[in-house]
């Protein structure tokens, strides 16, 4: 399949943010019926790459199943409702004018000042279709799914909060990666029945009660390495398969896109920082860090922007796991995005979400 260069534009700000337009340039598939997928944003027809914020379409390059389209899984019965803040901070006697920031009413401007996360999940369920059954079931939602053959599912309107990640619901976009998850100890019946081993490495043996159930028809996928990699995840030793090349590449595509029209949303992951620092206890992009494998005390939690794991916001959670492959990730994600997208992320760290004074420049 053929590539083809779209220019994404990156919206105003709003009154604090930028007034520039900027340009993402992302490289679009051609879609399967060789149609041009259209200029950014045409609100006109869908070609399948688009995502949904505030009821308006962003290119992502990659495919993408709407909740309102078929196929789609709807997870807008279960958010959170509106989410309201003061505009400015009240004065004693002054009466002040709340701005709802998520929920079905807001705003793209305000939205983009509420949402500096990007919060990572596995399903554990080990395919989407069984991840979107039991978050109905239990009454929870998430913006997006990601399944095994790299297909992107959103399942609400990014303006919409969902209840995916507790204290991170209001502040975060979150993502349900297809994966069996994590365990100890040695293999058991559960990842012997997801994966085998042949010939040319490990590939994943779909369960047949899922027969049908994945959007790429006859599907045959594989980790993106064969043998299950292990480490330490909130002080204990956890052995995970990988994610599948297609899951990593729709992931980079995903995270570029939302971390350009969320400023907020810094392309890194928790790393401590090498070496003497300053006040934030986060390694700087420039500056070399080890990944953070524990959930971040709360002071710490506040400051942070970016993508993160499950596990970084909730102690008793896990996921995504030790075999995400974070470097992998957040290198892909840059290489998507355009110098003048990554110069308006460093305009915006270090203002954490709700804060609404000028970006540095």
């Amino acid at each position: 399949m053929g590539n083809a260069t779209f220019l994404i534009y990156h919206l105003r700000m709003g009154k604090c943010f930028s007034l520039t337009v900027l340009l993402l340039l992302i490289h679009l598939p051609v879609f399967a019926d060789g149609a041009d997928p259209g200029s950014p944003g045409d609100r006109s027809h869908r070609q399948g790459d688009e995502i949904v914020v505030c009821g308006q379409l962003f290119h992502t390059g990659t495919p993408i199943v709407l909740w309102t389209g078929p196929g789609g899984y709807d997870g807008s019965r279960h958010t959170g409702g509106e989410i309201g803040r003061p505009a400015t901070r009240p004065v004693p006697g002054q009466s002040f004018k709340p701005e709802i920031v998520r929920g079905p009413r807001a705003m793209l401007n305000d939205v983009r000042q509420e949402i500096d996360q990007f919060v990572l999940h596995y399903d554990a369920e080990g395919i989407s279709k069984q991840c979107y059954t039991v978050l109905e079931r239990r009454r929870l939602s998430v913006q997006f799914m990601l399944d095994l053959d790299g297909t992107v599912y959103q399942c609400l309107d990014l303006r919409e909060d969902a209840y995916h990640a507790t204290i991170a619901n209001s502040r975060s976009i979150g993502v349900e990666i297809a994966n069996i998850g994590a365990w100890e100890g040695p293999l058991t019946l559960r990842q012997k029945e997801w994966y085998a081993r042949d010939a040319s490495g490990t590939r994943l043996t779909i369960p047949s009660r899922f027969a049908g159930a994945l959007h790429v028809a006859n599907f045959a996928g594989h980790p993106a390495r064969p043998n299950p990699i292990g480490g330490m995840v909130q002080g204990r030793t956890r052995l995970q398969y990988d994610y599948t090349p297609e899951q990593y590449d729709a992931l980079a595509h995903l995270a570029a896109a939302l971390c350009t029209v969320f400023p907020k949303i810094q392309p890194d992951y928790p790393r401590t920082p090498a070496g003497p620092h300053g006040p934030y206890p986060f390694a700087e992009p420039d500056q070399p860090g080890e990944l953070i494998n524990h959930v971040l005390p709360r002071d710490q939690y506040e400051l942070y922007q970016g993508l993160l794991g499950h596990y970084h916001v909730q102690l008793d959670k896990d996921d995504p796991g030790p075999a995400l492959q974070w470097d992998l990730l957040i290198t892909n994600t840059k290489k998507l995005m355009t110098p003048e997208a990554l110069a308006e992320n460093a305009k915006w760290r270090h203002q954490p979400a709700g804060t609404v004074a000028k970006p540095v420049r």
